[in-house]
């Protein structure tokens, strides 16, 4: 049997670059070096000698290119019963994600050393990866001495958090740090991104007792963090002081048992992270995007549309009455715009809770409407799965982060793709008028690009997110007529918990090929994924 050498697919639609929606095209890939050689309009009779896999993709069904999420926690080393470059990444595959950018932290060393950033890819060799990854940096106070080196290494960029990260190996960083952090980055062009909340105070530590004191002997949830803190050290070590992270979720899990009837409500944890500590972030990050014009700067899960108004000022013209700020990029997420407050029923449904946190049904659909100015960039995941003990309590008590990898593409297609978005909310009040005057439909094009070139672009990953010529041939069948619906079975990281389990999406990845292989047959499942595919940026 002749081992293909080149790949020919014959789409009736195809995404191209710059395309608003799909067309019929020919793609011609070659599968030693697995990139587009060629890509002509229309469909082109393929060649007939051996040596060439024709694919033809029936009308109704679109080619698009490779995904790319570059906001994802797979939590490996030291955190793999939460998740891992295995499980992580077959999700991906599974939802049209052939690139991951892995943050910094909830990984036991976290990315903030240039040995911590070795011993995560040397993990991620040993175990292989389904998608093609990358990875984050991570600044901490005092590590400014390591981050040329691991920009050297290979990192996309530079995580940091404004208020505490939940996980003390990650601790959150003042403005001295972020100056310190900035001296050290002059010149690079470097990307930091925000976790972009901050009290008024300028504490990058508010809250009920800020963090835990070095004497405390067991693992207390926290209200303002990211998640619970754990008391581990860097080798993934309970330390001697501390008890079992089993025995004290039993503990924890025991004491929000006997307190129920005084759970926290979703309001209380609302209160605990107003839209202020977002305002207040942002303040501090345009003053240092004005200081240091030659470094980027990215706001991360933007949640509150009231920033907005200030992110636009801040970019407009000076002539127009902004401040010029050319380095700013935002993003938000799936769930921000999928989701609000208002259908969480239930005090123990923390399956939603996030932080930021998920926000109303108004500030839903302002966010919406960032996203179709321009004001928001493009949207990730911000994956970030735990064990289900952590997941118990009420919402002041259990692990903020939604699972949702590998849903991205059908949840947006079924919030935005074939539905409408009024451009005036105020002129729907009239019923008996015309509403298509008022209303906006989405390109699949622009929809497809806010989760593939755009964030390619960010991370300086010049052959991502295109059906181009020179291009890594990742590609995409996506079927828009299919609906579905979210079970636990269709989830495939590792530990089943989602918001969205039971909901029913519109569009459907049938198939993903990663440098022009098929990784991901949807008709096959996990019975027909080959493995390990993925190569490391």
């Amino acid at each position: 049997m002749t081992i293909p050498r080149r790949q020919v697919i014959l789409a009736f639609q195809a995404l191209l670059p710059g395309e608003d929606h799909p067309r019929a095209a020919t793609i011609e890939i070659d599968l030693e070096s697995g990139t587009i050689i060629s890509v002509q309009d229309g469909i082109v009779p393929p060649p007939t000698q051996e040596g060439v896999e024709v694919i033809r993709v029936e009308d109704g069904k679109v080619v698009l290119p490779g995904l790319v999420d570059t906001h994802v926690h797979l939590n490996q080393p030291g955190r793999t019963e939460w998740e891992g470059f295995q499980t992580g990444s077959l999700a991906a595959i599974s939802g049209g994600v052939t690139t991951l950018i892995d943050m910094p932290l909830n990984s036991i060393p976290p990315t903030t050393t240039v040995e911590g950033l070795r011993v995560k890819q040397e993990e991620a060799r040993r175990v292989g990866v389904n998608s093609d990854l990358g990875f984050w940096g991570g600044i901490i106070p005092g590590n400014q001495g390591e981050l040329v080196g691991m920009l050297k290494e290979g990192v996309r960029g530079f995580k940091c958090f404004l208020i505490e990260s939940g996980v003390d190996e990650f601790p959150c960083v003042d403005e001295d740090d972020l100056l310190q952090a900035c001296e050290a980055l002059k010149g690079t062009n470097a990307l930091i991104l925000f976790h972009a909340e901050l009290d008024a105070s300028g504490s990058c530590c508010p809250g009920s007792g800020g963090s835990e004191s070095e004497s405390e002997s067991k693992i207390t949830p926290k209200v303002n963090g990211h998640s619970h803190n754990h008391k581990l050290d860097h080798n993934h070590a309970e330390p001697q002081t501390q008890p079992s992270i089993s025995s004290a979720i039993t503990s924890a899990s025991a004491s929000a048992s006997s307190s129920a009837s005084a759970s926290a409500s979703y309001s209380e944890f609302l209160e605990s992270r107003p839209e202020s500590f977002e305002l207040t972030a942002l303040h501090l990050i345009l003053k240092f995007a004005k200081l240091y014009p030659d470094l980027r700067f990215h706001i991360v899960h933007l949640s509150a549309a009231s920033a907005i108004p200030l992110i636009r000022n801040a970019r407009s013209s000076p002539l127009a009455g902004g401040l010029g700020i050319r380095n700013l990029t935002v993003e938000t997420c799936f769930h921000y715009l999928c989701l609000s407050s208002e259908e969480i029923a239930s005090d123990f449904s923390t399956e939603y809770k996030c932080c930021p946190p998920i926000r109303d049904e108004s500030n839903r659909q302002k966010l919406i409407r960032g996203l179709l100015d321009g004001d928001i960039d493009y949207v990730v995941s911000d994956h970030s799965p735990c064990v289900p003990e952590l997941k118990k309590g009420d919402f002041l008590e259990s692990w903020g982060g939604v699972s949702s990898l590998g849903l991205g593409l059908s949840l947006l297609y079924t919030q935005l793709g074939p539905s409408v978005i009024h451009t005036d909310r105020s002129k729907a009040k009239d019923k008996d008028k015309d509403e298509d005057k008022d209303k906006e439909r989405i390109s699949l094009g622009r929809l497809v690009d806010w989760l593939s070139a755009s964030q390619a672009k960010q991370v300086n990953l010049a052959n991502k997110g295109a059906l181009k010529v020179g291009y890594k041939a990742d590609w995409v069948i996506f079927d828009p007529k299919a609906e579905w619906t979210v079970t636990s079975d269709s989830l495939l990281f590792k530990n089943k918990m989602s918001p969205y389990i039971g909901k029913t999406l519109k569009g459907l990845v049938e198939k993903t090929f990663l440098g022009g292989k098929l990784v991901w047959d949807h008709t096959k499942g996990i019975d027909g994924v080959t493995f390990s595919q993925g190569e490391l940026l």
